[in-house]
């Protein structure tokens, strides 16, 4: 499965039946000895194209030693709070009722359930004669960018948003999570390492990768997860703008490269450059749209993308992707550099050998083409990070082998570990020692760690 999907990693469900398919290999899946056959039978074609691709390296120092990183993970769980998440769920219960109640009270009727989206869309643009902002094939929208536009033309509709805000919380944490713990007092969830395309690791039953960490009914979840015994702490290492360093170094721009090997706040550099005004000028506005544009380039935004994250005009938002490029050039040259390779070659290779196909990058279709243009780039950019954080966690699972402390959750750029505080400070330096030199590159790899009694209070 880890090689086809080296192979082909925008395919994700790759069962040996498939795999079989794939190479034109059909077998008998239901028995032991037919599945055991059709191993040994499609072990040679994909060798040989592991082989051709040279991913042969990748396979067996990489995604071979990661898939023991991820079993110990899941082996060794996160404890959860199960008092705690019902006494949250049922506080959000009761905020739930009142804002039902009191939205009820604002629109002067109950013929209409507020947690339906059609009678929703009645009750605010027949009833209350609201006008509509956007159009679906179901009819008018009243998903939250809709109301969002909307919210200051009626006192119910701030309500409404975040009634659904917390009952989606409500729902798919406090109600939900607590089902996924076993005996033992943890969730065990599944990390998955084929789950996407650029090669980051998610997480199903549950996932833990998507509790909202910026929101305060996020941060109230994330108090749950607990260390695995009392006195013991969780310890966090999360790196500091990894695929933009990761940007810096393949691109080998100047400009950035010096930013960060100077360590500079990049953000009030980007705006500096951008806004062309001096880092003493900057304003705290400046700095939030300049971090929304580094971030943009890296995801391959488009003027439109950035006018609607902004909320500015596409002119001027093209306007400030072409000042980008102009102060950051070695990142336009590197961009084209690495279209102009995925055109030649089908496909783009992650810094250490992850390949991603790019089937429309020649196409006629200039929405295909240019969408294939952003997401290789992205591929790039974001894979490489992915191979980073991989080999760091190869690193620290051989560290931490002769002690108790285990990994015990990995989120987009961070890594979680379950410590006695006797180990903490070997911990603290293993993680970072793994994290900082799991790749050397032409700037600093730089993590910021933080210990708390749970992962909401790590500091």
């Amino acid at each position: 499965m880890l090689a086809q999907y080296l192979l082909d990693p925008d395919q994700k469900a790759w069962g040996l039946d498939r795999i079989g398919d794939a190479w034109g290999l059909a077998g008998d899946t239901s028995t032991a000895e037919g599945l055991a056959d059709l191993v040994y039978r499609v072990s040679y074609p994909i060798d040989a194209a592991l082989e051709e691709s040279h991913l042969t390296s990748t396979l067996n120092e990489m995604e071979i030693p990661f898939a023991a990183v991820l079993a110990d993970m899941e082996m060794a769980g996160i404890r959860t709070d199960t008092a705690y998440l019902r006494t949250f769920g049922a506080k959000l219960g009761i905020r739930i009722a009142e804002l039902e109640r009191q939205a009820y009270e604002l629109v002067g009727t109950h013929d209409y359930s507020l947690q339906s989206p059609k009678q929703l869309g009645t009750l605010l643009f027949d009833v209350l004669g609201l006008a509509p902002t956007k159009k679906t094939k179901t009819g008018l929208s009243t998903d939250v960018e809709s109301l969002e536009a909307i919210q200051k033309e009626h006192p119910a509709i701030p309500l409404i948003l975040e009634l659904r805000q917390l009952t989606k919380i409500k729902g798919t944490y406090t109600d939900s999570l607590v089902r996924y713990v076993t005996p033992d007092g943890k969730i065990h969830p599944t990390f998955l390492q084929t789950g996407t395309s650029t090669g980051r690791i998610s997480c199903i039953d549950p996932n833990l990768q998507n509790i909202p960490a910026r929101t305060e009914v996020g941060r109230e979840i994330r108090q749950a997860f607990i260390p695995s015994h009392d006195g013991w702490v969780l310890v966090s290492a999360d790196y500091s703008q990894i695929d933009l360093r990761m940007l810096a170094h393949l691109s080998a721009d100047a400009n950035l490269c010096n930013a960060f090997a100077q360590g500079e706040d990049i953000h009030l550099h980007t705006a500096s450059q951008v806004f062309d005004v001096p880092e003493s000028a900057v304003t705290p506005e400046m700095r939030k749209r300049a971090k929304t544009i580094n971030f943009g380039i890296i995801y391959g935004i488009s003027p439109y993308g950035l006018s609607r994250q902004l909320g500015i005009g596409g002119e001027e938002a093209r306007q400030y992707i072409e000042r980008y490029m102009e102060r950051f050039p070695g990142i336009r040259n590197y961009r084209d550099r690495v279209v102009e390779a995925a055109q030649r070659d089908g496909y783009v290779k992650t810094i250490l050998g992850h390949l991603r196909r790019v089937p429309h990058i020649n196409s006629r279709n200039n929405m295909e083409r240019q969408e294939a243009i952003r997401q290789g780039f992205n591929a790039v950019v974001q894979g490489s990070s992915a191979d980073v954080i991989k080999m760091a966690m190869i690193s620290l699972s051989k560290d931490l082998q002769p002690l108790k402390a285990r990994m015990v959750l990995q989120v987009h750029d961070e890594i979680v570990v379950d410590t006695p505080p006797d180990e903490l400070e070997r911990v603290r330096g293993m993680m970072q020692r793994s994290m900082e030199s799991a790749i050397h590159l032409s700037i600093p790899l730089v993590t910021h760690l933080s210990c708390g009694s749970n992962l909401r209070d790590l500091e």
